[in-house]
């Protein structure tokens, strides 16, 4: 495969994502952190082109979105940090 490849996602699957981490034995020990541009299997550093503060599901933010529809309710930040040139949240 060639060229920069870099990792997509849709509102739906941040939801289930962020649900999955909510549900986790980790999230009930207070703590869970994951990392969104990181290739599952090998753990290579993808990157990833998806702007959580732009997203929107129909006109309504995204965090927005996720934390009035999210249960049970779930404290969350996306951070966005830079790992050899590449955007990871």
């Amino acid at each position: 495969m060639g060229g920069v490849q870099t990792q997509q996602f849709t509102p739906d699957e941040i939801g289930e994502y962020v649900s999955a981490l909510a549900n986790s034995r980790l999230y009930r020990k207070g703590v869970c952190l994951s990392g969104l541009g990181v290739e599952d299997g090998s753990h290579d550093v993808l990157g990833t082109t998806f702007v959580p503060g732009e997203a929107k599901v129909g006109n309504e933010q995204l965090e927005t979105w996720l934390l009035r529809l999210l249960a049970p309710k779930v404290h969350f930040k996306f951070v966005t940090i830079l790992v050899d040139g590449k955007t990871l949240l």
